[in-house]
């Protein structure tokens, strides 16, 4: 009797443990120099997969609840078609002063049915998201807070090679330039271009999902979980998502909300 006990309890611990990894989102925050004169908050959520409720509360409540000046969803909705209602009308109720701007993910054109991927097709997926976010597919979008211009661009999913940059001699000096992408495989895209973003948001990775020793391991296990400086002033993070895919759980790898507390130059 003793020996079941124990087992049992050992079973409700691992349970609890699993639990929490997965659903207790984390909110990380980091702060990114900037040179202009204004500062403000950038939050990012990535790959929700269908998950828009956590322990500690839906999507929605808890990024409002940062007062961001922009949000920025960097791809990977759904695992499949039927979650797309929900996540929008969860979605629907974010809030930012400057603007909710999306890129696409590999989710975006294809989902997962009875455990298989398979392409989309039959309907125009990322119209629905269009109508209540701002959507970005190789294209950008200027928004001045105070007396700062920021540069939002955007890159269709670069893990199918569908990136394109079209915004060649239309940034502007001084202003800050704020790069999104799905997969951190843009990074070796920006690179052979010669172009340097002042911050660029990517996830995908999920940080590996399942962490041991703190190290991710799979396919994306060379590159970080969090940001990094990746130039002179070139900052580079990869955001955990809040879901899951293949298995429904995390392990030492808790769902993240990014912040990003850009502080301009008035601060000292």
């Amino acid at each position: 009797m003793t020996v079941w006990w124990l087992l049992g309890a050992l079973c409700l611990l691992a349970g609890g443990y699993l639990a929490w990894g997965t659903w207790a989102v984390e909110v990380k925050e980091y702060r990114v120099p900037s040179k202009g004169r204004d500062s403000f908050t950038i939050v990012q959520i990535s790959d929700l997969h269908g998950k828009t409720r956590f322990f500690n509360g839906r999507v929605h409540q808890m990024v409002n609840a940062l007062q961001p000046d922009l949000i920025c969803v960097t791809g990977d909705l759904t695992n499949h078609r039927g979650q797309l209602p929900q996540v929008m009308a969860e979605l629907a109720q974010l809030r930012a002063r400057h603007g909710v701007f999306f890129v696409p993910g590999n989710y975006e054109r294809e989902e997962v049915v009875r455990l298989r991927k398979r392409a989309i097709t039959g309907e125009n997926y990322l119209a629905h998201v269009k109508g209540e976010l701002v959507v970005l597919e190789n294209a950008f979008r200027r928004v001045r807070i105070g007396e700062t211009d920021v540069f939002v661009y955007g890159f269709d999913n670069s893990t199918y090679g569908r990136e394109r940059y079209t915004a060649r001699g239309q940034e502007r000096d001084g202003e800050f330039r704020l790069y999104l992408a799905h997969s951190p495989n843009i990074v070796h895209y920006l690179r052979g271009l010669g172009v340097t973003p002042n911050l660029l948001l990517v996830g995908h990775t999920h940080g590996g999902q399942i962490r041991l020793f703190n190290r991710t391991f799979g396919a994306y296990s060379y590159f970080h979980v969090g940001l990094r400086k990746a130039g002179e002033a070139f900052y580079f993070a990869i955001n955990k998502g809040l879901g899951t895919v293949k298995v429904p759980f995390r392990i030492d790898c808790r769902p993240e909300i990014s912040v990003y507390r850009v502080r301009g130059n008035s601060e000292g």
